[in-house]
């Protein structure tokens, strides 16, 4: 929870010594980019990111609502192309 707002973040973790290539940190740094340009109410926001010397920290905003692995499972199938035109409207 942010102290500052009282929020609700969700913590993506990103252990150096465990990434053992070097284009795989590449990706970290490009996720966090591009988190960073997204602007939209179907993605997660990147509130802010950091580094240790052994692990990347991204701080998001934390998505309410089920998840799409739970909807599928609940609807016994894959999502109506109907409704995914909804959601990414």
């Amino acid at each position: 929870m942010e102290k500052k707002s009282g929020k609700l973040l969700a913590l993506k973790i990103y252990e150096i010594y465990k990434i053992k290539y070097p284009y795989k940190q590449s990706l970290i740094k490009r996720e966090i980019c591009t988190l960073r340009a997204l602007k939209h109410p179907n993605i997660i926001k990147l509130i802010y990111a950091f580094t240790s010397p052994t692990v990347t920290y991204l701080c998001m905003s934390y998505p309410s609502g089920i998840t799409l692995s739970h909807y599928i499972q609940a609807n016994n199938g894959p999502v109506e192309p109907k409704i995914v035109y909804r959601v990414i409207r």
